[in-house]
């Protein structure tokens, strides 16, 4: 028996699904965006309404300056609030309406970013999440936040 969707047991088999479903996004075009972030799954609190994921900063994602692209940073917020979204919707895909990112620090290669997104309100036609992110060993400084609304409605799952 699957336990019930929204409890804590049902939020991580949710999380956890999503996270596999998003890392294999793959049709005869080729992998998908999230496929290429690496996203994987850490934790999640039904009580708090949070997710953790975490994403390898890798070579490839490095702008001019020789740290973590913008766009990558801002791809690795708005998948971490989705996925809190699709679950909080009750697994209806999310489609982002708008997305706010703010930079706070430069974010090296070669280390694990972390990235902790909350739902604060979810409704019949939109939810609002935010989100922060630091670099693995550091998780008091704060590299990025965001905040996102996102659609509920899409009726697609």
């Amino acid at each position: 028996m699957e336990p019930e969707l929204f409890s804590q047991a049902g939020m991580e088999i949710s999380c956890r699904k999503f996270s596999q479903r998003i890392n294999s996004e793959t049709d005869h075009r080729g992998p998908s965006f999230n496929v290429s972030m690496k996203s994987r799954y850490e934790s999640c609190d039904f009580q708090t309404k949070t997710l953790l994921l975490s994403y390898p900063v890798e070579e490839y994602m490095r702008n001019p300056a020789g740290v973590m692209h913008g766009g990558a940073v801002a791809g690795a917020m708005d998948i971490a609030m989705g996925s809190l979204t699709f679950y909080m919707s009750g697994e209806y895909l999310t489609p982002t309406i708008n997305l706010n990112v703010s930079y706070e620090r430069p974010i090296a290669t070669g280390k694990r970013l972390f990235v902790e997104a909350s739902c604060y309100a979810c409704g019949k036609t939109m939810a609002y999440a935010s989100a922060k992110a630091w670099v693995e060993g550091n998780p008091d400084k704060i590299v990025a936040s965001a905040s996102g609304t996102y659609y509920t409605a899409s009726g697609v799952r």
